[in-house]
């Protein structure tokens, strides 16, 4: 890791994966975190205690550069956000994807299901839908940031997110998800 630069591996609940990297980025106006974890207690606990190590509380997070809408990078910035009020950031290359999930009554997999049915694989939508269920999406845990950032967005006095990314040992730049060519995580 670059000086500054910290990883901190989350936990998942119920993931094939076990862990997710949040990266902080300290510097002397206070900390940045590249993405935030799954709102859960275990991660939540686990992000404060490794805070604390760094010398730092959830008080000192300045923002959240979060790439991805996956619950296990944004779902806890959301929530920090709430009761903290540090700033949310996303990969523009997200909104669609999160203005889709807080419009409303939203079916997780609805459209993936819909899809599945008209290609004419009914029986794999139904053992889908018969697994996941068809609940609607928990508010709680989706709102829109506070802004939309690319790689070029500033994220110390002294960095733009490109420079604190491509180093990073478990990022590519791809074109999936985050922001304008995609920031994608192998963890």
């Amino acid at each position: 890791m670059a000086p500054g630069v910290d990883r901190i591996p989350l936990p998942l609940p119920n993931d094939g994966l076990k862990a997710v990297n949040v990266y902080t980025l300290t510097s002397s106006t206070g900390v940045v975190l590249v993405d935030a974890g799954w709102a859960i207690e275990q991660a939540r606990d686990q992000l404060g205690a490794a805070l604390d190590l760094l010398g730092y509380s959830f008080a000192d997070i300045r923002r959240f550069l979060t790439t991805q809408v996956h619950r296990d990078h944004y779902t806890q910035a959301v929530h920090l956000r709430r009761e903290f009020g540090m700033q949310v950031s996303l990969g523009i290359g997200e909104r669609p994807s999160l203005t889709a999930t807080v419009c409303g009554d939203r079916t997780p997999l609805a459209e993936k299901i819909e899809y599945l049915r008209e290609q004419g694989a009914g029986v794999l939508a139904d053992e889908i839908t018969q697994h996941f269920g068809d609940d609607t999406v928990d508010a709680a845990d989706w709102e829109l940031p506070d802004d939309w950032f690319d790689e070029d967005a500033v994220v110390t006095a002294t960095r733009r997110l490109r420079d604190v990314i491509e180093p990073l040992p478990t990022w590519r730049w791809g074109r999936s998800a985050g922001v304008r060519r995609g920031v994608t995580s192998n963890g």
